[in-house]
């Protein structure tokens, strides 16, 4: 079964390169570039999507040689599933950036309930595939660095809010935060990771700010702040 392939950029420094090497192999692939907005570039996906079920390739994702959009097993239009990445900053290997299978039936939940982590909500189950599928390539600026690293570790300590006991949660904040320094852009890697824990953490009476973790205009008007000597103390 052949399904729709979707490369979702904004802005990305390596978006061309990888979109380029994308369509090389897989020259039915589309691209969704430069909407402002998680929510509404996912929800541009599933108004183009064709097929029942597609992936949704990041635009600072570089697929493996050998990954080639096989699904090996039956998949649930209840279920997204996420192939596994590796962070080259700080080595860790789970669903962060990696690709993902989205059903279009899912769109309906994206409208009725935006939210901070879009493949961990759509579906009643998330699925870990655990094929390695990419490197996701985030450190090439001080800003994509800190921004990503921001997002993740605040997603992470919402996570631990919610679940003081999520084990897997704990552990990839506390190297979010500590691993990587001495990789390209990995001080600022570090510096946005912290950020970001302290922001939810100030904020975890406050949810309503919590979607500013999505807020792409909001954390580049963030950014200067933050120095390479120091941490950035908890925004808001």
């Amino acid at each position: 079964m052949i399904y729709d392939i979707f490369f979702l950029s904004y802005r990305e420094p390596s978006a061309e390169a990888n979109w380029e090497r994308l369509i090389e192999s897989f020259p039915w692939a589309r691209r969704i570039d430069n909407i402002a907005g998680i929510h509404k570039a996912h929800l541009k996906v599933f108004e183009s999507a064709e097929s029942e079920f597609f992936f949704i390739v990041d635009g600072d994702n570089s697929l493996l040689p050998d990954f080639h959009f096989d699904v090996h097993f039956k998949p649930e239009p209840d279920t997204v599933y996420v192939w596994r990445c590796k962070n080259p900053v700080n080595d860790l290997v789970y669903g962060y950036g990696g690709v993902k299978l989205y059903h279009r039936s899912m769109k309906q939940a994206l409208i009725d309930k935006p939210a901070i982590d879009i493949a961990t909500s759509l579906g009643v189950h998330y699925r870990p595939v655990p094929t390695i599928a990419s490197i996701t390539s985030f450190n090439t600026s001080p800003f994509d660095s800190w921004r990503s690293a921001f997002r993740e570790a605040g997603k992470l300590q919402i996570n631990l809010l919610k679940n003081s006991k999520d084990l897997h949660s704990e552990q990839r904040l506390k190297i979010w935060c500590e691993k990587g320094e001495g990789r390209p852009f990995g001080r600022w890697c570090l510096l946005g990771a912290r950020a970001g824990k302290a922001f939810i953490l100030k904020n975890q009476n406050h949810p309503e700010h919590w979607s500013h973790l999505n807020d792409f205009e909001w954390l580049r008007g963030l950014f200067p702040l933050q120095t390479v000597e120091s941490p950035l103390e908890a925004p808001l």
